[in-house]
């Protein structure tokens, strides 16, 4: 199914002055009722919208750069450690190791079907070891060869727990995870993989306020929902895929510009650093940067990869 429609009304909210893209941003998200309820990261089965997520232009690509490095670092060892934070569906995965591969795979992620469907893309040579808690709830890291963290340190607010207290947040900041995941490559001469948006929205941006609604605006509409439209235009998929994909402009897209706006800072769950905040993070934070680059041509995701 091949349409324009919506490149088209996306392209009009985003042409629009600033001052006028929330009205009509609020008047398209209201125009549609979708039939499907699915929350962000609460589902990851193959009937899923986050399984039409993972088929969306930025994250192929996402997948396609940290496989290139995985594949490297595994050419190096023959028993590995890997870890990956926050599984999702596993796609990372599919065909990626093989029933000669031998080592341990670790998933650390609070949703037991993320963790029925990445180990479906696991072979059995592998020791498949699940720990079903936050990243920000463990005291320890496992040591790796490869730890994989992918769009998940955006939901933890702040630099560190120093700056979350001045906030009001009591939590542990962006920081010291970092901290304990780069202890747990050292041990191994390991690797960090970091993929996140390339957006500011952290705690020091007020909720409600003018700045953050168009910095999320830039992130979900002009830069994600644009990606998916010009997929269902331009390329050849399913009906059932198109509805999925438009459910996920208008829930996932279009409607989060509000909701992460309008909740309070200490609800949002969206505190996301740009390129240039992430690269100071890392030198306070003592880590070697060996490379980074944006993965996609929408300038949405930035990996990262340290040491």
């Amino acid at each position: 199914m091949k349409t324009n429609i919506w490149t088209e009304r996306l392209n009009k909210v985003i042409a629009l002055p600033q001052r006028h893209q929330r009205d009509a941003l609020r008047i398209l998200g209201r125009s549609f009722s979708p039939n499907i309820s699915e929350e962000w990261n609460t589902q990851f089965n193959q009937d899923s919208l986050y399984e039409a997520w993972s088929q969306i232009l930025p994250m192929r690509n996402l997948y396609e750069v940290n496989r290139n490095i995985i594949n490297k670092k595994l050419e190096e060892i023959s028993d590995f450690t890997i870890v990956e934070i926050g599984g999702g569906n596993g796609a990372l995965w599919r065909n990626l190791l093989n029933k000669n591969s031998k080592g341990n795979f670790i998933l650390i992620d609070p949703v037991e079907d993320s963790h029925n469907s990445v180990a479906q893309n696991i072979p059995d040579s592998v020791n498949f070891t699940s720990i079903k808690s936050r990243i920000q709830d463990l005291e320890n890291i496992p040591s790796a060869d490869i730890i994989v963290c992918s769009l998940v340190l955006h939901h933890i607010p702040g630099a560190d727990k120093a700056e979350n207290l001045k906030y009001g947040i009591e939590s542990q900041g962006k920081a010291d995870i970092i901290s304990r995941l780069l202890e747990g490559i050292r041990k191994k001469d390991g690797i960090l993989i970091l993929n996140e948006s390339d957006v500011y929205t952290d705690i020091k941006m007020p909720a409600k306020s003018h700045f953050l609604f168009h910095r999320l605006i830039d992130s979900y509409v002009r830069r994600c929902a644009k990606s998916i439209s010009f997929m269902m235009e331009f390329e050849e998929i399913s009906d059932d895929l198109y509805k999925k994909l438009e459910h996920i402009i208008i829930k996932w897209c279009i409607n989060q510009v509000e909701i992460a706006c309008n909740a309070s800072l200490t609800e949002r769950d969206v505190y996301e650093l740009d390129m240039i905040h992430w690269l100071e993070l890392f030198e306070n934070v003592g880590a070697n940067v060996i490379s980074h680059k944006i993965s996609d041509e929408w300038h949405l995701f930035h990996q990262y990869i340290l040491k």
